[in-house]
């Protein structure tokens, strides 16, 4: 237990919130003012676009790109600067794919391990050491994650991310009521502490998949215990 402690999971996991929290809220509100005025994606920018179009479309790009993000994130907490770069790669790979955000997570703690390794086993001359984390790094930690996501996790996340959403979209209403309880409690736990960050996560996961349900009973947990 020691030993998955000092690995620092929960921290990388942590600081990534911290990265991608802003960015999902400012796309939210982008992207909520842009339907309430009536604006869609935009597809052709050739063919014209109004202001609402725009804010549909940056909100969109935003929430698209989350995978990415948390990625970078996890990989720049555990293998500092030279984790930015793999970090980045494996989470466009894990959104090409289809992964979703758990891909994306998942791509960061490859992307970031990695660095940390090749980082305690590479020896380069002296006058090499200046090349080590601008080319040798960046490049050899990209390979290795982008491969390893390509044919070793890759499949099994995309396996489980649809099991999961095929499932919670089967869910009758009484089983969904069950569901939408047990966020909030675990939400209201420890509001801004470790159990409800997972939580937050666990449902911009599904809200990234395309269910929603789950997002809605996390605003509310957050609005009531202001308004209590």
């Amino acid at each position: 237990m020691e030993k998955i402690k000092q690995i620092g999971f929960k921290k990388h996991l942590m600081t990534a919130i911290s990265f991608f929290l802003p960015i999902i809220v400012a796309s939210g509100f982008l992207l909520a003012i842009g339907n309430m005025m009536g604006g869609t994606s935009i597809e052709n920018f050739r063919d014209g676009f109004s202001f609402a179009d725009t804010m549909t479309t940056m909100g969109g790009y935003g929430l698209g790109f989350l995978s990415m993000i948390v990625s970078t994130a996890i990989a720049y907490s555990i293998g500092d600067k030279p984790g930015v770069a793999p970090g980045l790669i494996v989470g466009f790979v894990a959104h090409g794919i289809g992964t979703g955000f758990l891909g994306g997570v998942v791509g960061g703690y490859v992307a970031g391990y990695v660095v940390v390794i090749l980082m305690a086993i590479i020896k380069v001359p002296k006058w090499m050491e200046g090349l080590l984390p601008t080319l040798v790094l960046p490049f050899l930690s990209a390979f290795i994650a982008g491969m390893v996501m390509y044919y070793i996790v890759g499949t099994p996340i995309i396996w489980f991310t649809d099991l999961i959403t095929a499932y919670l979209g089967n869910l009758n209403t009484s089983s969904l009521f069950l569901y939408g309880a047990i966020i909030g409690v675990l939400a209201s736990i420890d509001y801004g502490g470790a159990i409800n960050k997972v939580v937050f996560a666990f449902v911009f996961a599904l809200f990234s998949e395309g269910i929603y349900e789950p997002i809605t009973v996390l605003i509310l947990v957050s609005i009531q215990r202001h308004l209590a």
